[in-house]
């Protein structure tokens, strides 16, 4: 499936906005690669939601007894962080961020996806 998008996006670009380098923005030929990238994310953002409510209730429902929810909140932490990074919601902070390759903004994104995709 993404080998139909990449090469719809490679033939408009070769046909349309052939700059000699395909580094360089073309404009809104992105948006053919862009649009399953961003889906892709929302899904995993809606069942990242889903999973954080699932562990949520499981780990009210096994310390119903116990007094201490300083315990739950940090195991749910624990357990949401991991999640995080696995299904990469962090991406989600800076979709609507443009790809300049200058100033401050792009070197505060480089740094923060660099740092969470190592842990990825």
């Amino acid at each position: 499936v993404p080998a139909i998008f990449v090469a719809i996006w490679a033939i408009l670009r070769a046909t349309l906005a052939d700059a000699r380098c395909w580094e360089l923005s073309a404009g809104n030929i992105k948006w053919i690669y862009q649009v399953p990238i961003l889906t892709a994310i929302g899904l995993n953002f809606v069942l990242f939601v889903n999973i954080v409510r699932v562990l949520a209730t499981k780990i009210r429902e096994t310390n119903a007894g116990r007094y201490d929810t300083r315990k739950q909140y940090r195991k749910l932490a624990k357990s949401t962080l991991v999640l995080v990074l696995v299904f990469g919601i962090h991406y989600i902070i800076f979709v609507g961020m443009p790809h300049t390759f200058q100033g401050t903004s792009w070197e505060i994104r480089m740094y923060c996806e660099l740092f969470f995709n190592s842990f990825q």
